[in-house]
């Protein structure tokens, strides 16, 4: 029994003898399928993660959108506290209203943002002291399109417009109209860089179709011009300012309401930081220098209850108006103190000061007499807003000086 049990078995000898180095040769490779098939699996789940992930983010945008294009009739409705005008948009998470001082140039209006929207970040609705179309094109240097188009039954001018932000060029959409006599600029922001742009994104959501002005009124706003006699030089000013020549080296523009001054100071060669026009200071001094150490001395005041100054320059901006006067946009910090009766101080406010000042070099203009003229605005009233700066860059846009 023994020997049939043994007979059946596995012959011993007839195994094939496996060498040593064949046999880690085979380790070898099972170790590359297994490492192989490991990667693989880890790809796959992967990709099928990052897939899943994808195909997650239309279906948001998807929602969002038709929450977003959903009928007009179901959006918030803004009123301007004037009751000149209405619109509608999305009354749904991530809009929000924002109404005061709107943009870097600080225009009185309604901001409407979306911080989770693409390619529209947000809308605004702004007023201007432009009152005609012409002056819109002159000012506005950055249009890089436009056409006339009809608006609400007006006439107007729909825009591209291209400006710069953090380093980087953005662009809007704008439509400018005039209505009773006041501009207004509706614009829609988008949030990627100019470069980007191609061609115009859709204006979703509609918020154009709903807007309504509910006077609609005189289109026309009279222009006057101002020309004076000694230097030379003219500009144009609305009919609702008054002016008033100071002397010689100061003239005065009045608003209607009497809350706002402009003033366009004509700063001699020999004001130059007190010095005489031959000195080497003045020499070596550049029109950028000159035009800030003007600002900063007629901007001193003082007196037993306090004193106000402007500081510092905090930018300067390159200009040059269509008939050539080139010069900087000046922004000030500007200090307020104020003392008690003892002539302790008792409050400090600072702040930038939102309008501008145009400086013009016109020494070659005026052969040397003058060095600059400036434009500036004050307020003659604390408690109102502050004035449209667009005002200040209507004027500068029509200075020029006559042919000799």
């Amino acid at each position: 029994m023994e020997e049939n049990i043994e007979q059946q078995g596995v012959n011993q000898s007839a195994l094939p003898v496996i060498p040593l180095k064949q046999h880690k040769s085979y380790i070898s490779f099972l170790i590359i399928i297994i490492a192989v098939l490991v990667i693989g699996l880890g790809g796959f789940l992967i990709l099928n993660i990052r897939r899943n992930q994808q195909e997650q983010i239309p279906k948001k945008a998807t929602q969002s959108q038709l929450a977003v294009t959903s009928t007009p009739s179901a959006w918030q409705i803004y009123a301007s506290p004037d009751n000149d005008y209405t619109f509608k948009y999305p009354s749904i998470s991530g809009w929000s209203e924002y109404t005061g001082a709107i943009g870097t140039a600080g225009l009185p209006g309604v901001r409407i943002a979306c911080n989770t929207c693409k390619p529209i970040s947000g809308f605004s609705v702004t007023r201007t002291s432009l009152n005609s179309l012409d002056q819109y094109s002159k000012t506005t240097a950055s249009i890089i399109d436009s056409k006339k188009i009809t608006f609400n039954g007006l006439t107007a001018t729909e825009a591209l417009v291209q400006y710069e932000q953090n380093n980087r060029l953005l662009q809007q959409f704008q439509i400018f109209v005039v209505n009773n006599k006041t501009g207004y600029i509706l614009t829609y922001e988008f949030v990627y860089p100019a470069a980007d742009l191609k061609s115009l994104p859709p204006l979703t959501p509609d918020i154009l179709s709903t807007f309504k002005f509910l006077n609609t009124g005189s289109q026309a706003v009279n222009i006057k011009t101002y020309t004076d006699a000694m230097y030379g030089f003219s500009f144009d000013y609305p009919e609702n300012y008054t002016i008033n020549q100071v002397n010689a080296n100061i003239i005065n523009l009045n608003s209607e309401d009497k809350n706002y001054e402009i003033t366009l100071n004509l700063n001699p060669v020999k004001d130059a930081m007190n010095s005489t026009e031959n000195s080497a200071e003045y020499k070596s001094e550049s029109f950028s220098d000159f035009a800030v150490q003007q600002a900063i001395n007629e901007s001193q005041a003082s007196g037993p209850q306090g004193e106000s100054y402007y500081d510092k320059v905090v930018q300067q901006i390159p200009i040059k108006n269509p008939y050539g006067l080139t010069g900087f946009k000046l922004y000030f910090h500007f200090v307020e103190k104020n003392y008690d009766n003892q002539g302790t101080l008792v409050t400090v406010e600072d702040y930038n000061v939102k309008a501008p000042i145009l400086a013009y070099d016109v020494s070659k203009q005026t052969d040397n007499v003058l060095r600059e003229l400036e434009i500036a605005s004050y307020e003659a009233n604390k408690t109102v807003p502050t004035i449209d700066p667009s005002i200040l860059d209507s004027i500068g846009n029509s200075l020029r000086f006559s042919q000799k």
